[in-house]
């Protein structure tokens, strides 16, 4: 698993156009989880210009984001909140 995400971010790094502008790139998302940092690659889609922004956002945690499917199937909230959050939310809804 771990040579395939290796081999992953080695393919996506081939995305910029020389081997200085990818020094670069792995130098500006080197703090970052190898999850992150291909996702970060992922969306500049090949342009470095993108990076900054793209870090930035990581660094306020827009990668790090989870889905849940409704309040009854979200393992981020405790089952005795659930009822709670509901209502929090339908009431939000009638404002």
């Amino acid at each position: 698993m771990k040579d395939q995400q290796e081999s992953a971010h080695f393919q996506s790094l081939q995305s910029f156009k020389s081997p200085d502008e990818q020094e670069k790139v792995l130098e500006a998302i080197s703090g970052f989880k190898q999850d992150i940092q291909l996702k970060i690659i992922k969306q500049s889609d090949g342009d470095i210009s993108q990076i900054p922004k793209l870090t930035e956002k990581a660094f306020q945690g827009a990668f790090n984001a989870s889905v849940c499917n409704g309040i009854d199937n979200c393992s981020f909230i405790p089952k005795e909140l659930r009822e709670t959050v509901r209502q929090m939310v339908g009431s939000s809804k009638s404002e």
